[in-house]
Parts: structure tokens; sequence; C-alpha cells
């Protein structure tokens, strides 16, 4: 019975995770059914030896409160904490699930059922937002987190070893580093619905969260460590201006990483980093371009590179005057289209509008090149303004961004059509 698994706990697997799907996309008719299937999946959460179970009932119930939220109808959610309500229905069935959930967070032994409610968590958080995080929820959440990320957690100890931790950082098992990464994008998550109202608990998750940028760790856990500290820095927005000190020497050495994977999280986190602190950043600006040039490269993967862009992008958002304009400009230019990270798309075209209204030399003599650029992103959206993909990415613009771009072309349009012509944006006019 130690790790036994019978085809009857595998149907019921299978039946739970079937019943999530169903619900997600029938919606209306299976409401009847709603408070029987609950009824049925809490006891697999704490009461069933197949892991499995655990860890389907757990998505399935979470999944319930997202396609309840989905159903009412809510306005998006606004970050922070002590916003709108939850509607009553969702309200009522979050209060049947989530104590249920965190009761059995505390106990779980197996990694990938943990691993699994924060990846559930996580996903539910973003749907719902911050109403969901009272304190009843909160604080048990933060204290799980906690414990997993300084692998203090009951799923991280060898019982055998009396609660030693089972191996030492060098031989972490992939479950664990899997897990790890799971809690970090969970507190990431926290981060991005509350806003600043995070920033006290920030304090708590810091320490461990920057151990893992160290010498002695591997890519996986350098990555998840600065991705994770770059969509806090995005989350907290201003602020995050209390920990610049101590988040600026980390990201900075990311950007020196000998992996493109975390050098591209890197340049993420210290455009973020510059572009959300009250902190005057503008006497390391040289340092950070420094740093960021060889992301420019031919040889770059592309979402370094990209990432390099929105870096920049933000600096020139920020505190342009303190920039090497001159310098920095071209690099940007010329380094575009984005090819990978297009959530970069917002910061970078914001960046070349306010160059242009600023009458940028470098921007100006480069207006073919730059429709061109146009041309491939607003590519992106059908005439209707339905996203359209690329058949190499999830290539895609705003159409908040899509508006500005048409009103820019408009703007050149106006003293050069040919150019406009040429590019093929004539549609857009």
């Amino acid at each position: 019975m130690f790790s036994a698994s019978t085809a009857i706990a595998i149907e019921k697997e299978c039946a739970t995770d079937a019943i999530s799907e169903i619900f997600a996309h029938v919606k209306a008719p299976f409401l009847p059914y709603v408070e029987t299937t609950v009824g049925a999946l809490l006891p697999g959460l704490q009461h069933h030896w197949h892991d499995g179970i655990r860890k389907s009932s757990v998505a399935a119930l979470l999944s319930f409160i997202s396609t309840f939220h989905e159903m009412s109808d809510q306005p998006k959610w606004k970050k922070g904490a002590g916003g709108a309500p939850l509607s009553p229905n969702v309200a009522q069935l979050a209060g049947a699930i989530l104590p249920a959930i965190v009761e059995m967070w505390e106990d779980e032994e197996e990694r990938d059922v943990v691993n699994e409610l924060c990846n559930s968590f996580s996903a539910v958080l973003m749907s719902v937002g911050p109403a969901l995080l009272t304190k009843d929820y909160l604080e048990p959440v933060c204290k799980h987190l906690n414990d997993l990320l300084n692998r203090t957690a009951k799923c991280q100890l060898d019982d055998e070893d009396d609660g030693e931790l089972t191996a030492g950082l060098a031989e972490q098992s992939e479950y664990d580093q899997a897990l790890i990464s799971s809690a970090c994008d969970l507190v990431g998550t926290l981060a991005t619905t509350l806003g600043g109202d995070f920033a006290p608990l920030f304090n708590t998750f810091l320490p461990a969260m920057a151990s893992g940028y160290a010498p002695d760790r591997n890519t996986g856990d350098r990555s998840t460590a600065i991705g994770s500290l770059a969509e806090i820095t995005n989350g907290l927005e201003t602020a995050v201006t209390p920990f610049s000190d101590t988040l600026y020497p980390l990201f900075m050495a990311a950007l020196a990483d000998p992996e493109h994977e975390v050098q591209s999280n890197g340049a993420f986190a210290i455009g973020s980093l510059v572009y959300n602190s009250q902190a005057d950043l503008s006497g390391q600006y040289l340092a950070i371009l420094s740093a960021l040039h060889p992301l420019f490269e031919a040889s770059t993967k592309d979402n370094a590179r990209d990432n390099a862009c929105g870096a920049v992008a933000r600096m020139v958002l920020k505190n342009a005057p303190a920039l090497p304009l001159e310098q920095v400009v071209p690099l940007l230019v010329q380094a575009l289209p984005l090819r990978r990270d297009f959530a970069e798309s917002e910061k970078v075209f914001d960046a070349i509008l306010a160059l242009f209204q600023a009458q940028n030399p470098a921007v100006l003599g480069a207006v073919d090149h730059l429709l061109a650029v146009f041309a491939h992103a607003l590519g992106s959206l059908t005439l209707t303004g339905e996203v359209k993909y690329y058949p190499d990415a999830d290539a895609q613009i705003t159409s908040e961004t899509k508006d500005k771009l048409v009103q820019l072309i408009k703007h050149i349009n106006a003293s050069e059509p040919a150019r406009v012509q040429a590019a093929g944006l004539v549609q857009y006019l």
C-alpha cells in the first residue's frame, strides 16, 4: 500500500479531471451537479491513499472556483487587498473548498501533490483576484510557502532521518526543483494580485528567494529565483522601492550569468526595477547598459534580446535624459521587431512613441525600419481586433497598443504617405 496503484483509483483520478473540464466548458447546465460533485471530491483531499486522486481533487476543486467566478460576470479585479468582494456564489463555494485545501496542505507528504496545489492556487488567484485571499487563508498560505522555500515542509523531509533534509542542495531532486519553482510562482502571483499590499509579506520571502541565486545552485534554481523576483518587482510597482538595494546587485549578477536563460530573466528584472522603483538609479544607468549590451549581439537568443529591449525601453520611459540616447536608441531600434517575448511589446512601443514625440533624431532616421516593425506587430491582430497567432509563437499586441501605433502611422502618413504605403500599412489608416 505504500505506493500502490489500482485501476479503480486511476479511473477516479481521470473522472475527477474530466469533471472539472466539463464544468469549465459547459458551465450553466452543469450547475445542478456542482453541490454533489464538490461533496464527492472534498474527501479525496485528505482521506484517499492514492496521491493522484488527491492531486486531481485539488486541481478540480480550485478550478470550480474559477469557473464560478467566470459565470458571475464580475469586472476584472484590481490589485490590492480590500478590493471588490467576491460574488455571493463564489464566496460560498470558496468557503466550502478553501478551508479543506489549507488543512490538507499542512499534512501533505507528496511533492507532486503540493506542486499541483501551488499551480492550481496560482491559477485561481489570477482568475478571481485578491478578494479570494482573506486573512483566514492568506496567513496559512504564506506559512506553507515559507516552509517550501526553506525546504522544511513535510513533503521535503525524510521521515527515516527524523526530519533531516533528505539531501544537499547539489543533489536536489527534479521533483523538489519543480516544487520550489511552483512555490516561487505562487509568491509572484500573490505580489501580482496584492500589489503594494504584498510589501510587508515580501520581507519574509525575500531571504529564501534571494538565496536561490547562489553559486552552488543549478541553472533552474538561479533562473527561477531571478524570474520570480522580477515578477514580484512588477507586482509591487512603487512599493518595491525599499527593496531596491537588495535586488539591484542580484539582478546585475544575473545579467553576467553564464546561462542565457538566467540572463534573460535578469534583463527583465533589472528593467522592471528601474521602471518601478522610486529610488534614483540613474547613476547606475551606464553600468546597466554595459551589462545589457552583450544581449543585443546577433548570437544572443531571441528571448534574452527581447527582454533586453524591454529593459532599455523601461529606462527610456523612466528617465530618458539620463541615457546616452545617441548610442542607445539605434541599438534598440535595430533589435526590433521582437521575436519571442511579446509581453515586452507594450513598453517597447510606448518608448518608441515617446521618442517620436520628442523628435529623437535616431528614431526619425529609422522611419522605414520602424514602419516595417509596426507592420509586423499589427499583423498579430486581425482588422476586427481579434488575436491572430504567428505559426511559431503566441505573438500578439493588445488592442490599446494597436490604437497607439495606428495613431502614429496616421501622423506619419500625413507628411510621408509613400512610406506608409510601401510598408503595407494603408489598411490600418
